[in-house]
């Protein structure tokens, strides 16, 4: 159950970049509050900004070169930076970048390949700085956030990218008030506030969870999951994240609940991964092992991954049908390299299927 505890740690990493982290941020960060500071690790493109010039106005722009709405964002920020230069100054600063990579250059090479669709000054924040104080302290969410700062060095305006016209003309001609949308925006953070805070609770009780499946703390981790489904009963799309554990711990404590699933679930992928489970765990009875690459076949004829043709491999091994078990590792192996995988996945992947050859 290894590749199921490696997706689930991904899935909480992601969610948790899109996510402010609420770490610890001061005071909400209000429309008519004094902006925070501009820190960068670095300047990739452009004059770099040390502080807010008085009589200028600045819109700094929140992204990561993973965020397709962001990408999709950065041909209007130029043509807004081009509209309003010398009177208005853009700033993409990059935040929320994943571990495990050599940012610095991912972010240069993405600048690059955005070319003149990203024409205004860009940088990297410093640690976590620019999250911090000013997404995490402006109850935002996620990104793409933008915020304007008036002629005076105070937030004149938050919200995404794709509102930035009207709000900013008026800005520029230092015409702008509208005492109603920061009313309406304060009352937003406040609500933002607290489902952000859930949703980090939520993060840290399925890491505890996911470390113990990884331990092998059945108990541990079975308790859990009962505990967090107790508290969340009708959030739909956390108790989502609880099936995987659940199916994991189960193949190991009681198999036979997991085979059932098989056949009593109602949605598609919870029954495919059931059969993965089934499918890659030792002493099942064949028909369990049969069933479950009835369902892992009809999940690689439409939306099949390297993960689902191993499984099918490893439940027709079990069958003792060799020559199905050898033909979705080839599937496996194709799957990976038409997808241009990394080497050491390849060769890992390899390692794994070379049983059924």
């Amino acid at each position: 159950m290894k590749l199921t505890s490696v997706r689930a740690r991904i899935l909480i990493a992601g969610l948790a970049c899109v996510f402010a982290p609420l770490s610890q941020a001061a005071e909400l960060l209000r429309i008519g509050d004094k902006a925070p500071e501009i820190k960068a690790s670095r300047w990739v493109k452009g004059t770099p900004v040390q502080r807010f010039e008085q009589g200028h106005v600045y819109v700094v722009e929140f992204w990561a070169t993973w965020c397709g709405p962001c990408k999709a964002a950065m041909p209007h920020l130029t043509e807004l930076a081009a509209k309003y230069a010398g009177k208005v100054t853009v700033i993409g600063v990059n935040i929320k970048e994943r571990p495990g990579q050599d940012v610095d250059r991912k972010v240069d090479d993405f600048v690059r390949d955005m070319g003149d669709k990203m024409g205004y000054t860009v940088c990297r924040e410093l640690d976590t700085f620019m999250d911090r104080n000013w997404m995490e302290a402006g109850a935002q969410p996620g990104i793409p956030t933008s915020f304007v700062v008036d002629q005076g060095g105070k937030i004149a305006w938050i919200g995404g990218p794709a509102h930035l016209d009207n709000v900013l003309a008026q800005v520029v001609a230092g015409a702008y008030n509208d005492p109603e949308y920061a009313a309406n925006n304060a009352k937003k953070q406040d609500r933002d506030i607290v489902s952000m805070t859930k949703f980090r609770t939520q993060v840290n009780a399925l890491k505890g969870v996911h470390a113990a499946v990884e331990a092998r703390n059945w108990k541990g981790a079975m308790a859990g999951i009962d505990e967090l489904t107790a508290r969340y009963p009708d959030d739909r799309l956390f108790l989502a994240q609880l099936i995987q554990p659940r199916i994991t711990t189960l193949i190991h404590t009681d198999p036979r609940k997991v085979s059932d699933m098989m056949t009593t679930e109602k949605e598609p992928w919870t029954r495919t991964w059931a059969a993965t489970a089934v499918a890659g765990a030792s002493g099942m009875a064949i028909e369990a092992y049969e069933q479950a690459v009835k369902i892992l076949d009809e999940t690689n004829t439409g939306s099949g991954t390297a993960d689902t043709y191993v499984a099918a491999a490893s439940g027709y091994f079990h069958t003792g049908n060799k020559e199905k078990a050898a033909e979705n590792a080839r599937k496996a192996m194709d799957w990976l390299k038409a997808r241009n995988s990394p080497a050491e996945t390849v060769k890992s992947y390899e390692e794994r299927l070379k049983q059924y050859y």
